[in-house]
């Protein structure tokens, strides 16, 4: 046998022991964050509703006759900075099968000059309509009086194709809210469902 062959051989045969073992380390590390994600989510269950359950790491119920998922996320913020490295404790909500016609997000951006100023709320849309309505909403009040500005992020993003409104809130050094503020953030969900309807749909 050549070289060559062996050498052939032998990476088959790596692979062939590698992939299997590859694919389950891979789900083993699945399946311990989904227990560790069921475990810290168990608390926030009976504040959903009747119904809530755990599913794939996801706190999945209804609220207000809207279908949720919540769940937790290491997210990182849009600066490279030293603070980026680390990224914040992204706890969201998501309303499934919301209508609408057009994109849009609402996101935590530094003002001031040279970027010095507070983080305030920004909405971004590619249709001018759509700004105008929510600019004339309540919905930047709404989420500043439950949302930590202490990043720059995205706090609210509606997929017009995927019929998804994601709420997120940055709930550092947690990765759940208190059951108090899990409240106020199912609160104010319902009420961006709300808006949407009402400034996305005309």
């Amino acid at each position: 046998m050549s070289e060559d062959t062996s050498d052939i051989l032998l990476g088959a045969l790596i692979l062939v022991v590698a992939l299997p073992a590859f694919y389950f380390a891979a789900r083993l590390i699945s399946k311990i964050r989904e227990a560790w994600a069921g475990r810290v989510l168990a608390p926030l269950a009976p504040l959903l509703g009747r119904g809530a359950k755990l599913s794939e790491g996801k706190l999945r119920g209804n609220y207000q006759g809207v279908e949720l998922r919540a769940f937790y996320a290491k997210e990182k913020n849009d600066r490279w900075d030293a603070d980026n490295s680390t990224g914040f404790d992204a706890f969201s909500i998501e309303a499934l099968g919301q209508s609408g016609q057009s994109d849009w997000t609402l996101k935590f951006e530094v003002s001031g000059l040279l970027g010095q100023g507070p983080k305030k709320l920004v909405i971004h849309t590619a249709d001018p309509g759509l700004g105008a309505r929510l600019t004339q909403s309540d919905v930047i009040d709404a989420v500043s009086r439950v949302s930590a500005p202490t990043e720059d992020y995205v706090t609210v993003a509606f997929d017009a194709r995927r019929k998804v409104l994601t709420y997120t809130d940055d709930v550092s050094p947690k990765s759940v809210p208190t059951g108090e503020k899990f409240v106020a953030q199912l609160a104010l969900v319902g009420r961006l469902v709300e808006i949407n309807a009402r400034a996305n749909c005309p």
